[in-house]
Formats: structure tokens, C-alpha cells, sequence
């Protein structure tokens, strides 16, 4: 009748997502990329209409807290939970309930004890006490109040059932985890007597030769040299008993693992009131450094993990960092600084700061850059049958040396993928990467994000790379047109639209 309001159906702005249960914890997600702040349910827009609810749901788990399928279920019995967030107008975010189906690496001990958070993982399990104290708004915080209530309901009807051993979601662990604590509290105060100090650190400095170019005494004796007045520990010295407030330096084997030790084994050595601001340098002879680069697909690998958490590249005093690396660098890692054993002590009294930036332009005529860019997506097939067909020796270059920016595969509407180059004969890989800024929620963009120029249809989505590869200069023109004739071709055609999401994927 006349009576009945108007409704405008495309002004709600649908999530759909999921609360994940294991015995008395749930789930909740961080960004790592940054895409939203804090801690939150796993949830995206409904934004493909071939994905029902529950698919849609699925897949926020799947990509947000990289969970597969076959580790949880959803429950038919409990009800789904409904919020609304303040931070964006008309936006509704629907939570179905899912509980996992197998055990905690710790097993049930680990739903009797409220555990340290991996702040490098996608997401953490929390009791849900501590689970409110993380929701950042009123709204999420009553959502997560539904869910219990949820959850208690079905289980007092008889509809559902904990997994062996575990709790339900909601139960208060102070009272079971309160013996546990007192046991583990001395074990921690056992171990710091039996190391001798208190294990404190302001700055850390990580040395390490990847390469094994410069023996670990040599480093070690250098870089003594260079900072009289900086405690430093070779790879066989004791480091957990004199780690103390001020610069300390320890110098790694080549078989350690920077981000291994940086990540896992120091942080748990320190009290977390005093964590260490680790920095990382990278010490090799420079002769080494350039055939790992030129050299194999394998070296090249190794010399890119190994610059990958580091701020600064040292030489030996007198021998500089090769020109075609340090182009390289200025391009992939602008913010990376070159040193040599000389110029640690200023490092480790300004940072990278007080290191020579070095030139703003580094002119190597062998390294080439190819952008390439297009609003039509990567169709699955096409392009792994070129990644895998040797493009380096395809296109006559001498090696692939980088690829930068996203791509999109037009079988993954959610996330932007990454093409990298592999570590054999120059080939390239695929991986997926950050989602689409046109899938996050709006109050999670970057306020200063520019969406003029979104496709209407397709949002953000789009091809936007850049190539490096060493040629001889005579051949760049001849590499750059291969390059973008081989990668246009490998494009869904404008005509294949309505087919792009139900095409063969060959990654997966």
C-alpha cells in the first residue's frame, strides 16, 4: 500500500564473515599490511554476486587468517550474529558461527591458559574476556556478547558439543589457568637466576655474512675493531647471559635464520616490558655478493632474503658495494643504506640516518625497467603457461632480477597476487598478496586514498607492474617489447567477463 517506505536496497553495504570457535576461544584477525588497525572478526564485503553467504564467509577466514576449509565447519544450530560498524554508514556485517574441527598445537592445555600473542601471524586465539578487551568498538563488543549467548544456547539445547577436553566459548579460565600461572612464573624466575642477569636489551644490532664470504671470527674481530665500546659475542659465545641495557651486537652463522632469531628465539628470552629494537646488517665480501646476484637463480634467492629485513649492506673498508647492486637496491630497497666495518660506529650511535644516503641516481646501463599496466585481468591459464615457459630466456634477458606491484588474476576477486622470481633458471611464481582496497571496508582505507580513478565495475583491481631484468643495453628495446607482447596476451580478453571467475585455475 501506499504506506509501505521506500527502500533503497543498494545503499547497504553487506559483510558477510565469521566467528571461528575452539572450545573457550575465538578468533580474531590483524592486517599485517595494514589494512585495518587492531584486532578484528574475520569479515569481507559481499561485493561477487556468485558467492552465497556461507562462501563468502568462508573465504574471509580462508584469506584473512590463511585457515583452509577443511580446519573448521559451520554450525547449523547457531545462529548467525549481526553489527553494524559505526566507522562506515549503511554497512552490516553478518558473522556465521564456526567451530574448528581439531585440536590446538598444545592441545587442550592451550584452552586452559591465556597465551602470548604472535604478532606476526594473521590472527590470535582469545578467550572471551580477553577478546572484548580487544574489539575496539561498542558495536563488535556486543556482537561478541550474541555469539556467547549463541553458543550457550545450543549447547544447553543439546545441538552442540565442545571437542575433547575444551571448554565452552564464554567460560571465565582465571580459576582453571590460576595454578598453571604459579608453576610457569617460577619456571621464568628459575631460568633468569640460572642465567645469571637480567636479560635486557634497548638496541640490538644483528650481523651476519649469508654468504659465508667473510669468516664469523673476521666479523667478528671487525666489527669489534670498528665499536671499542659495543659488546659483541661471536656465533659460539654465550649471548643470553650478558645481554644488557645499551648497544649490543651479536654476529650470526650463516646456517641462522635473521627473521628465525629475531622473531622466535630472542623475543622470549626478554621481559616484555623491555622488548629489543633489533636491526640487522648484512656484512660480505663484495665480490661474493655480485656473482650470488648475477649468478644463479639460487643466489640471487639468498642475497634477496637476506636483504629483506636489513637496514644496512656492509663492506670491507675499501672495497665498495657493486654498482649493479646498489642500482638494484636504490630501486627494490630505496631506504637500505651501503657502509663499510669504518662507518659502524655511526650506525650504531644514529641509525641509519647518520650513514651517507649515497647518490640519488645510480646509472647502471645493463639493468632494465619494464612497467606494465592494464584494467583487464590476468586470465589463470595463460599466464602459467608463460611464467613456466623460461621467460627470462624467452625474452633474451641475462637474468630476472625483480618484479614489483600487484596483479590480478581474474580467479581471485578478493586479493591482489604477487608475481616473484624464482629461485631456478630465472623463472617466475605467483603468491598471493594484500586484498583489494575496493574489498576492505571504508573506514579501514587509508584516508588519503585516491579512488578516481577505480574502474566502476571492477573497483581497484587492476595490473600494475614493473620488470627488472639485466640485458645488454643493445637488446633493451627487443626485451621490453617481448616482455609486454608476452604479458598482454596473457590477459582475459574484454569479451570473457561474465566466464573470468569460473576459469581453470592452474596455481591452486
Amino acid at each position: 500500500g501506499s504506506n509501505f517506505p521506500s527502500f533503497n536496497y543498494s545503499s547497504v553495504h553487506q559483510y558477510y564473515g565469521a566467528a571461528l570457535i575452539r572450545g573457550r576461544k575465538i578468533v580474531l584477525c590483524r592486517s599485517l599490511e595494514g589494512v585495518w588497525r587492531g584486532m578484528r572478526f574475520p569479515h569481507r564485503p559481499h561485493c561477487e554476486p556468485f558467492y552465497t553467504p556461507m562462501e563468502a564467509a568462508m573465504a574471509a577466514i580462508s584469506d584473512q587468517c590463511d585457515v583452509s576449509a577443511d580446519n573448521f565447519y559451520f554450525h547449523p544450530a547457531v545462529a548467525p550474529v549481526t553489527y553494524y560498524p559505526p566507522s562506515e554508514k549503511g554497512a552490516c556485517v553478518t558473522l556465521l558461527i564456526a567451530f574448528a574441527t581439531n585440536n590446538s598445537d598444545g592441545g587442550p592445555a592451550d584452552d586452559r591458559a591465556e597465551l602470548l600473542e604472535q604478532l606476526h601471524d594473521s590472527y590470535d586465539w582469545y578467550t572471551y574476556q580477553r577478546a572484548s578487551a580487544k574489539l575496539p568498538t561498542k558495536a563488535e563488543r556486543e556482537a561478541l556478547m550474541d555469539i556467547r549467548r549463541n553458543v550457550q544456547r545450543a549447547s544447553e539445547a543439546g545441538l552442540y558439543v565442545p571437542l575433547e577436553g575444551y571448554g565452552l566459548f564464554g567460560e571465565d579460565i582465571a580459576n582453571v589457568a590460576e595454578n598453571e600461572e604459579q608453576s610457569q612464573s617460577e619456571a621464568v624466575v628459575a631460568n633468569t637466576t640460572a642465567v645469571g642477569n637480567t636479560i635486557r636489551v634497548a638496541d640490538l644490532v644483528v650481523i651476519q655474512d649469508p654468504f659465508d664470504s667473510l669468516k664469523v671470527e673476521e666479523v667478528a674481530a671487525a666489527t669489534r675493531l670498528a665499536l671499542p665500546r659495543v659488546q659483541v659475542w661471536g656465533a659460539n659465545e654465550n649471548v643470553w647471559s650478558t645481554l644488557v641495557g645499551g648497544k649490543s651486537c651479536v654476529v650470526l652463522p650463516s646456517s641462522l635464520d635473521i627473521d628465525t632469531f629475531a622473531q622466535q628465539e630472542l623475543p622470549p628470552m626478554l621481559p616484555e616490558e623491555c622488548p629489543p629494537q633489533v636491526r640487522v646488517v648484512i656484512a660480505a665480501n663484495p665480490s661474493t655478493l655480485e656473482a650470488a646476484f648475477i649468478g644463479s637463480g639460487e643466489g640471487r634467492a639468498k642475497f634477496m632474503a637476506a636483504i629483506e629485513y636489513a637496514d644496512v649492506l656492509v663492506s670491507r673498508s675499501g672495497e665498495g658495494i657493486p654498482r649493479v647492486i646498489q642500482a638494484f637496491l636504490k630501486t627494490v630497497r630505496p631506504e637500505l643504506r651501503f657502509a663499510t666495518f669504518d662507518q659502524l660506529a655511526i650506525y650504531t650511535k644514529d641509525g641509519v640516518e647518520g650513514l651517507p644516503a649515497g647518490p640519488e641516481d645510480m646509472e647502471c646501463p645493463e639493468l632494465l625497467s619494464v612497467p606494465f599496466a592494464s584494467k583487464l585481468p590476468f586470465h589463470p591459464e595463460r599466464l602459467h603457461e608463460l611464467l613456466n615457459s623460461s621467460p627470462a630466456k624467452r625474452w633474451g634477458c641475462a637474468a630476472l632480477l625483480w618484479v614489483s606491484g600487484t596483479a590480478w588474476l581474474s580467479t581471485s576477486p578478493l586479493h591482489s597476487i604477487s608475481i616473484q622470481v624464482g629461485e631456478v633458471g630465472g623463472s617466475l611464481q605467483v603468491a598471493k598478496a594484500a586484498p583489494w582496497w575496493c574489498c576492505v571496508e571504508e573506514g579501514d582505507r587509508p584516508e588519503d586514498l585516491n579512488t578516481s580513478d577505480w574502474d566502476p565495475i571492477h573497483g581497484s583491481r587492476r595490473q600494475q607492474l614493473t620488470i627488472l631484468a639485466l640485458a645488454d643495453p643493445g637488446t633493451h628495446s627487443a626485451v621490453r617489447d617481448a616482455i609486454l607482447s608476452d604479458l598482454s596476451q596473457s590477459l582475459c580478453a574484454a569479451t570473457e567477463y561474465r566466464h573470468w571467475h569460473r576459469l581453470a585455475n592452474p596455481f591452486t
